[in-house]
């Protein structure tokens, strides 16, 4: 599979240094980064003993040392009339492309097919830490890069943008017995919705999603359940001169279902089935956060930053996380930016059914991220 997805990739780039030739009309460009991690992170003694056993006490301190592999890219933008499409690979062993993805300019609006951002990717922070980790402690992006059809309609005041995207069937948490053979039915796709509202100095968007499965027991051909999971909520970004500020609050119902990304460190983010007795408990989701920034010159900026989100279920069953953080992006010339950052991403606590609770520590964290556009 790997094989087939670099041969087509080469073979898209031979046709784009053929492109002059075939058709005046034919624009093609390439860009790419290289991006670098280098922290020094200490992690709490509960921290260090919750993630490896330690029951000493101890604290623990590392380096995060190595190329960000997810987040560096390379990638060709094509376009031809109406007609454009973007192709984006990276050096990660588990995935080799980001986006691959064409779109048809209808004049009143933009039809796209493939695999790109879907509608509420709403990450609003510029912290690094350990390749962009703020998404995990509640900087929202969804499920980031899905499979999709996907319109934007723009007008006078922004854009609405609705997606029907390719659907998740992630089974519920199970308890009081175990589920049999199990499939799942699945009616409709994913949908995504999410509109802009442009009155300067001020952006609103205003988000939406929706799923629905059913889980049933193959054997005896009998349903056990449908999971149904929203998510819904907004981010607001207010710009005056060299201030900025960009916050966001959403909620959901069993997020974890709906394949959601930000939450995937936090537990009780599923719908728990009581096998035995036949019962359904859903998972609710909160996530809020904030930045304030500062453009010192043309060269510096700071800011700082706030996310922290939630998970509650059944009786008592709660996780949460955060994270705070100041960052100071640098450009010293045109494609170099290098961000000094300091902070802490806490795991906090948990709490079990019976309201037993689990410190997970935290860690604090110093260090600089580099990247080199080209």
């Amino acid at each position: 599979m790997k094989k087939i997805l670099l041969f087509a990739f080469a073979a898209l780039l031979l046709v784009a240094f053929c492109g002059p030739t075939m058709a005046a009309t034919k624009k093609v460009s390439f860009y790419g980064d290289v991006r670098f991690n280098t922290y020094w992170v200490k992690k709490s003694d509960d921290y260090y003993a919750y993630n490896n056993g330690n029951t000493t006490g101890d604290s623990d301190s590392d380096i995060i040392w190595e190329l960000d592999n997810p987040d560096s890219r390379f990638g060709a933008k094509f376009s031809e009339g109406p007609i454009s499409a973007q192709v984006e690979i990276r050096p990660n062993n588990g995935s080799y492309y980001r986006l691959w993805y064409a779109a048809w300019n209808l004049g009143w609006g933009t039809f796209a097919v493939g695999h790109m951002y879907v509608p509420l990717c709403l990450a609003v922070g510029q912290s690094q830490f350990d390749s962009e980790s703020l998404v995990l402690y509640g900087s929202y992006m969804d499920r980031l890069r899905q499979e999709q059809l996907q319109l934007t309609i723009p007008f006078s005041m922004g854009y609405f943008k609705v997606a029907a995207i390719k659907p998740p069937t992630t089974l519920p948490d199970a308890t009081n017995g175990t589920l049999g053979n199990v499939d799942t039915d699945v009616k409709l796709p994913q949908l995504e919705a999410c509109l802009n509202l442009n009155f300067s100095p001020i952006s609103v968007d205003l988000v939406g999603a929706y799923n629905s499965f059913d889980f049933v027991n193959a054997t005896i051909d009998d349903k056990y359940d449908s999971v149904n999971s929203y998510i819904y909520g907004g981010r607001l970004k207010l710009g005056m001169g060299p201030f900025y500020f960009k916050g966001l609050l959403l909620f959901g119902t069993n997020v974890g279902n709906g394949g959601e990304l930000t939450s995937s460190l936090l537990r009780y983010r599923k719908m728990l089935y009581d096998v035995g007795n036949d019962k359904s408990f859903d998972s609710d989701y909160t996530d809020y956060g904030a930045v304030v920034g500062f453009k010192i010159n043309d060269m510096v900026t700071a800011e700082v930053g706030y996310f922290a989100q939630k998970t509650e279920r059944y009786r008592k069953e709660q996780d949460k996380n955060r994270i705070y953080y100041i960052v100071f992006p640098i450009t010293p010339i045109k494609g170099v930016t290098i961000y000094p950052e300091i902070g802490v991403a806490d795991d906090q606590d948990y709490k079990t059914a019976d309201g037993t609770k689990v410190d997970q520590g935290k860690r604090t964290y110093f260090g600089a991220y580099w990247k080199i556009n080209f």
